[in-house]
């Protein structure tokens, strides 16, 4: 049962990655009140489809900023930056997940790597 729970949650997430994508489209976006409104609501419904998934033992992997751990992230990336040290996490391209307790999917990352002098 619990294999069979994960892989519905596992369908489930890919609903949250497009919330993301939207709510990251839409801070971009220029549009007149009556769209707002519109736009606004969407976003309340990917607040509480998350929360759903919270309430399922789904939790979010916090990535940018943090040191890069391959138990819970999958560098796809390579960032040279002289500001930050190396193996921290810089961009996410998506989100990893959680599911009590267990790593669900990895978070996709970037990280820093020191330029070479």
């Amino acid at each position: 049962k619990e294999e069979s729970t994960r892989e519905v949650v596992k369908g489930l997430i890919q609903v949250m990655d497009a919330f993301d994508r939207f709510q990251e489209t839409k801070k971009s976006l220029e549009v007149e009140p009556g769209v707002k409104g519109w736009l606004d609501g969407f976003s309340a419904i990917a607040f509480l489809f998350e929360k759903a998934l919270e309430g399922m033992g789904v939790k979010r992997i916090e990535a940018v900023g943090k040191p890069f751990d391959p138990s819970i992230h999958q560098v796809i990336g390579i960032v040279e930056d002289e500001g930050k040290p190396e193996g921290t996490v810089v961009q996410e391209a998506a989100k990893g997940y959680m599911f009590r307790g267990k790593i669900l999917r990895p978070s996709q990352v970037w990280i820093v790597k020191r330029k070479e002098k």
